[in-house]
């Protein structure tokens, strides 16, 4: 079941009390801009800015900020920045109007990305300043759902993109579990290591039979191709180890 954006006072309720920069911590967005936020929402911000990266739409440093500790604008009461749980994006190009005018540089397409962002629990994540009522705050995003909803994880939610220092040790870890596999292919169609086949099939995202027939083959000289390597159709140390390589890196 789907559940509604809380309003402003049950946020203030729901992340109190504010200006507390003790549950600060510094991430950086696409584009080099460095923000404090609370640490539980990390994971919102690093959806977020998963889409950013998708839309090639940088954060610059100068105009984008997060935690503030200051009252809220023509209002009561403190900013949810002072919460640790708001972000204003590049504002001289998303600026504050008070007047109802949206200005903003941002793709519609990536906007509506962002705020169709949900937990698992069913909680809208994200709300944005462009769809106030009155005034356009098109630069802002806070977090609009409590951090028991925030902390059941975002729904398919995209792993964050890997650092070449991460892929790195993930190839030596693919490596050196392909050292401790059978090579495979030479002329067995019974193959007699039936379990490595199928384990094989699977990374390839074939049917498991543990067979290594034509199909088997085929899809291994694909593998070997795409990747440069010597294409032989069977799976020595090195096809297996970037077989391996490709399948704990998918999608990142």
């Amino acid at each position: 079941m789907s559940k509604a954006a809380l309003s402003t006072t049950q946020l203030r309720s729901a992340w109190g009390p504010p200006c507390s920069a003790i549950r600060g911590v510094k991430v950086e967005l696409y584009g080099g801009a460095v923000i404090t936020i609370d640490k539980r929402i990390v994971p919102a911000v690093l959806a977020m800015n998963a889409i950013f990266e998708k839309w090639n739409y940088k954060c610059t440093p100068p105009d984008t900020g997060a935690f503030v500790c200051r009252q809220i604008t023509g209002g009561t009461g403190y900013s949810l920045h002072a919460y640790l749980i708001a972000i204003d994006i590049n504002w001289q190009d998303n600026p504050y109007s008070a007047t109802g005018r949206l200005i903003t540089d941002m793709p519609r397409g990536m906007v509506d990305e962002i705020t169709a962002l949900c937990t698992n629990s069913g909680a809208p994540v994200w709300g944005w300043g462009g769809n106030y009522r009155s005034i356009k705050d098109t630069m802002h995003y806070e977090i609009v759902c409590t951090p028991d909803d925030l902390a059941t994880g975002i729904k398919d939610a995209a792993p964050p993109p890997l650092t070449d220092d991460q892929k790195a040790l993930i190839f030596l870890a693919a490596k050196a579990h392909a050292a401790k596999l059978p090579e495979l292919g030479h002329g067995h169609r019974r193959h007699p290591h039936r379990r490595a086949v199928a384990k094989l099939q699977q990374l390839l995202g074939i049917r498991r039979t543990g067979v290594y027939g034509t199909a088997t083959r085929a899809k291994v000289k694909g593998v070997q191709t795409f990747l440069g390597l010597p294409v032989t159709g069977i799976v020595d140390q090195e096809t297996w180890a970037w077989i391996i390589y490709a399948a704990l890196t998918k999608g990142r």
